[in-house]
């Protein structure tokens, strides 16, 4: 009986809370795995890793298709302007070329724009550029195509905001001014010339400087333009053109490259990875009185 007195007159245990010491308790959820707001950040930054990997993906597609675009562009100038390195030079150049608009002449009062077509096909062009003559009755021109100089991105960008298909045509700026009446196709001695608009062969003579012929000067005068004629210099004359025929734009073969040697210095030697030789072409008001010029 005294034991259990004893034992009763004993102040009982403390609890643990009573105690000052704090027992956590894991609820059910906490059991089982991580937290609700554990599993929403996990499932956050999958998707944030998702997302960016999607991002850079779609960035380097986009890169690589403007390589791609850049890369492919026809470059016509010989000298590649984003690398600086010279083209291969291209072959003599055999064959008919395709329908490409070189330049147009602007109408004037009720006239109607005169369009020129590149006289040699493009693979045998080694570079396009324009000039100036100082000639009064020399008209201006207005170049197809971009210049070759041109960054890349506003490149892109004109192609994206054209409103007609874009021209493989690339060209050179010859000159200071901003306006331009003379251009100079490019290609290797003996390529092929042919007729840059439909016309009829008003004149064909020797091109003479210091007193040494250097091949031939023709004159087409353009269908229904009576007041113009088309000049083409640099080129020897195949045989069989005579004065009074009639030619049809990018049909007619008229001539071939000629090669000036070192007698004149050609504008686009510059640009390209030979000497420059090229046709001259520009347009002038005429009168029919007018000499070859």
């Amino acid at each position: 009986m005294s034991d259990r007195r004893s034992q009763s007159n004993r102040p009982a245990a403390l609890s643990p809370l009573r105690q000052g010491r704090y027992r956590p308790v894991r609820s059910p959820l906490v059991s089982m795995g991580p937290s609700l707001d554990e599993e929403r950040r996990r499932r956050r930054a999958v998707q944030r890793a998702v997302l960016l990997f999607a991002g850079m993906a779609a960035i380097g597609v986009g890169l690589a298709l403007i390589i791609v675009a850049l890369g492919h562009e026809v470059i016509v100038g010989g000298s590649d302007t984003r690398s600086g390195a010279n083209a291969a030079v291209p072959a003599v150049s055999m064959s008919r070329p395709d329908p490409l608009r070189l330049a147009q002449v602007p109408a004037e009062g009720t006239g109607q724009p005169m369009a020129l077509q590149l006289p040699i096909n493009l693979r045998g062009v080694t570079g396009i550029g324009y000039g100036r003559r100082h000639d009064s009755e020399v008209l201006d021109l207005e170049p197809e195509g971009s210049p070759a100089n041109m960054p890349g991105g506003e490149r892109m960008l004109r192609r994206f905001l054209a409103t007609r298909p874009v021209s493989a045509i690339r060209w050179f700026s010859l000159t200071e001014s901003s306006s331009r009446n003379v251009v100079y196709v490019g290609a290797q001695p003996g390529s092929q010339v042919y007729a840059p608009v439909s016309g009829t062969v008003v004149a064909i003579a020797d091109y003479v400087l210091d007193d040494q012929p250097l091949g031939k000067v023709i004159q087409l005068q353009p269908s229904g333009d009576a007041e113009t004629v088309l000049v083409l210099r640099n080129l020897d004359v195949i045989d069989g053109l005579a004065v009074g025929q009639s030619v049809s734009a990018g049909a007619t073969l008229i001539g071939t490259v000629r090669d000036m040697g070192t007698a004149i210095t050609q504008p686009l030697a510059t640009y390209t990875h030979d000497t420059g030789s090229c046709v001259e072409l520009y347009v002038r008001r005429v009168t029919p009185t007018d000499p070859v010029a």
